[in-house]
């Protein structure tokens, strides 16, 4: 895809670098007719790419479930993986799911982890509505690939068909920080965040879509739904002031700023691909920041993907621009000796341009055009 791209002057090894560097798997969305449909319940379709992740729609039988349909059965060597693997996409076809996750279960038990068999295994126990399990594949596959943006969907999609939006949301928010620019996830994590009473959190996904996303700014739909969060009474003060020109080494690994935060400051590295502020414990004790009562969450940094805890900081500025109510998570600990990241909860909130032969980065509060809604 044309924009799943490292920063030029971001972290080098930055999560979405590190899963590149490791011959990480590239998955198409179906980002069509965003703009052109409510917002409202979108759904994630996924397309089958080079893992084989299966569609859901693919899925569904040409013929009720009880049809009996031709299919290749069971093969003779018990840990055929290609033929198994065959075997379980004309199970599927033929809507015999309860068959798909018993067989794909002990194939995994007998021959060891095949990752196909369980998205298989996952999509037919959807089916079969037994969410628990379900979970359970999707966790499992989480775990062995902690920086793929579709499996964190896939889990969130099922929490939200268990209505426990909370943890939803929270493996939305993992998904963005694993592939910022996905198109139609930050509309699914906002839509969650406003049912959960929170619009002013809602208000930072629709930020991210757009700095990536610039030219939806004309959209009348997207900058409608933006505008009408930012005039809920709460979100009154988020609006960003003044402008900073930042200068860093062309070609150099990274950009790097003061952060200050209620009057105290720590360094930090700019990084337009994090979707949060990030700071170490180190860091946030420096600050004066207590994140003992944040809401947990995973997100993927530099060295991993960590459990954090989300914190709101009452002022954040980077030199002369500055915000109120920005978004952060405390983790233990960063790459190397980084004590923080300034993402896209506070660079969002501005215009930002760089020129990377100069070695200049931009920041500028937004013009009233630039923050209100299209007519």
């Amino acid at each position: 895809m044309a924009n799943d791209t490292c920063s030029e002057h971001g972290l080098e090894r930055c999560p979405l670098c590190r899963r590149r560097g490791a011959g990480g798997r590239r998955h198409l969305l179906l980002a069509a007719a965003v703009v052109g449909v409510g917002f409202t319940g979108i759904l994630l379709h996924l397309l089958p790419g080079p893992s084989s992740k299966p569609a859901v729609a693919s899925d569904a039988p040409d013929s009720p479930s009880g049809a009996a349909q031709n299919t290749t059965g069971r093969p003779e060597a018990p840990c055929n993986r290609p033929a198994t693997l065959k075997w379980m996409v004309e199970l599927t076809r033929a809507g015999e799911h309860q068959r798909v996750v018993a067989e794909s279960e002990g194939f995994i038990a007998r021959c060891g982890e095949f990752d196909q068999l369980r998205h298989r295994a996952l999509h037919s126990l959807k089916a079969l509505s037994r969410w628990d399990e379900a979970i359970a594949h999707a966790t499992a596959l989480m775990e062995k690939h902690p920086y793929d943006k579709d499996y964190p969907v896939w889990r969130a999609q099922i929490w939200e068909q268990k209505g426990d939006l909370a943890r939803a949301a929270a493996d939305f928010r993992l998904s963005l920080s694993n592939q910022p620019r996905m198109v139609q996830i930050p509309f699914n994590l906002s839509g969650l965040l406003e049912k959960l009473g929170k619009p002013c959190e809602a208000i930072l996904p629709i930020e991210q879509f757009l700095h990536f996303h610039d030219q939806y700014r004309t959209s009348p739909k997207v900058m409608r739904r933006l505008q009408k969060l930012r005039q809920h009474p709460s979100c009154a003060d988020r609006r960003a002031k003044g402008s900073e020109v930042l200068r860093f080494t062309p070609g150099g690994p990274s950009i790097r700023a003061q952060l200050r935060v209620n009057g105290k400051t720590v360094p930090a590295i700019i990084d337009t691909g994090a979707s949060y502020i990030a700071l170490t414990q180190k860091a946030a004790d420096k600050l004066g920041v207590d994140a003992s009562t944040g809401r947990k969450l995973r997100l993927g940094v530099v060295g991993g993907v960590h459990e954090g805890r989300l914190v709101m900081l009452d002022k954040v500025a980077v030199g002369r621009a500055t915000a109120q109510r920005v978004e952060a998570v405390v983790v233990d600990r960063l790459g190397g000796d980084m004590e923080a990241l300034v993402g896209l909860s506070f660079l969002s909130r501005f215009q930002v341009t760089m020129d990377a032969e100069e070695g200049v980065l931009r920041l500028k509060s937004a013009t009233p055009a630039h923050a209100q809604a299209t007519p």
